[in-house]
């Protein structure tokens, strides 16, 4: 009878270790996802950013130069020149953000460094996704199937067993 217990244990921690290993992949999806949706982001964005940093440089540039003709009080032109330099470092910090997604992806597949791939993009929908299923049914799906969760619960059947055992 003993020996049938520590076998039912060995069995529950074998799917223990099971749920761990779906936790892992799932978060490895997770991250190719994430991964996938900033290098779409950062291809469809990118060019935009730079042009739209050339607009903030002329716009610099002709704020100096009316601060310099005295056209404008150098308080308001030095106000407008310091928001402008605050929008160009956030692009920048941006455009470096969004320049890295590509690579972490391609890391994520297990790409080579110097290898160069396309991303396939996706159409933009003006409609929001539909789900046929309820919300409520959705949630109670996710949470029965959590892997952290079935793990919780397979160490409380080995608990149990533990006081058959003993």
């Amino acid at each position: 009878g003993l020996s049938y217990v520590r076998a039912q244990q060995k069995a529950d921690e074998a799917l223990g270790s099971m749920e761990q290993r779906r936790k892992v992949a799932n978060r490895i999806v997770e991250d190719v996802r994430t991964a996938y949706w900033r290098a779409v982001s950062a291809e469809r964005l990118l060019t935009k950013m730079h042009e739209l940093e050339g607009t903030v440089k002329v716009a610099l540039d002709e704020s100096r130069t009316l601060e310099k003709k005295g056209t404008t009080s150098p308080l308001t032109a030095l106000t407008f020149q310091r928001e402008l330099i605050q929008i160009r470092a956030e692009l920048q910090r941006l455009q470096r953000d969004l320049v890295v997604a590509k690579r972490q992806l391609g890391a994520l597949m297990n790409l080579r460094p110097d290898q160069d791939y396309q991303l396939v993009m996706p159409a933009r929908q003006s409609q929001p996704v539909s789900f046929e299923t309820p919300v409520g049914d959705m949630l109670t799906s996710a949470l029965y199937h959590r892997p952290e969760l079935r793990e919780v619960r397979y160490r409380q059947r080995v608990n149990r067993r533990e006081l058959d055992a003993a």
